[in-house]
């Protein structure tokens, strides 16, 4: 079964998904994306990230690909999750991730 989720709502969901890269997320990363969309979007995002198999969350991410098409935006979200990231220090699960991110917004923007 697909999740529908909005575009702004996947933005919320991408930087949820991103906290959790490496299995746990600390309360730095839950407040940077509170202090960025509101804590009743992130709790949204948080119970759609925690009713979804790994594969629907993968498959959630892929539905939403297109949404990297604007530049400016793709930019930002890049921007926003490196911040994310960073809280605990890149481990290896988050820097695929975040390559994984990258490569796909740059072949779509090619």
């Amino acid at each position: 079964m697909r999740t529908v989720i909005s575009k702004d709502q996947f933005e919320v969901f991408l930087m949820v998904y991103a906290a959790f890269a490496d299995f746990e997320t600390l309360p730095l990363e839950e407040n940077f994306i509170i202090d960025k969309y509101g804590d009743l979007r992130y709790r949204e995002a948080l119970k759609t990230y925690q009713s979804l198999t790994e594969y629907e969350r993968v498959q959630t991410l892929i539905d939403h690909f297109e949404d990297f098409k604007d530049v400016e935006k793709a930019e930002q979200i890049k921007s926003d999750l490196k911040t994310l990231l960073d809280f605990d220090g890149y481990n290896r699960f988050e820097q695929s991730f975040y390559d994984y991110l990258d490569s796909i917004i740059k072949s779509i923007n090619d």
